[in-house]
């Protein structure tokens, strides 16, 4: 399943997943994050998003680098 959002193209392997990630386009974003200035159209995306705020836990194996999130230290790693 395909995003056919101009600029967007991601691809999922369930269409539920696809909805879900289509809100992330929308222009109404009812959840702000209570530290900054972002807002966000899925709650869990902002949620996943405080987290960033929270001191670096995360440690890349291979450079040491630092990281806010698990998620974005295996990204770094691919």
């Amino acid at each position: 399943f395909v995003c056919k959002k101009p600029g967007c193209g991601r691809t999922f392997s369930r269409q539920f997943n696809l909805k879900s990630h289509g809100m992330t386009h929308e222009t109404l974003r009812p959840y702000p994050c209570g530290q900054c200035d972002k807002t966000f159209a899925r709650i869990h995306d902002r949620d996943r998003h405080v987290k960033s705020h929270v001191g670096k836990a995360y440690f890349c194996v291979v450079c040491q680098g630092k990281f806010a999130r698990q998620d974005a230290v295996t990204r770094h790693l691919r």
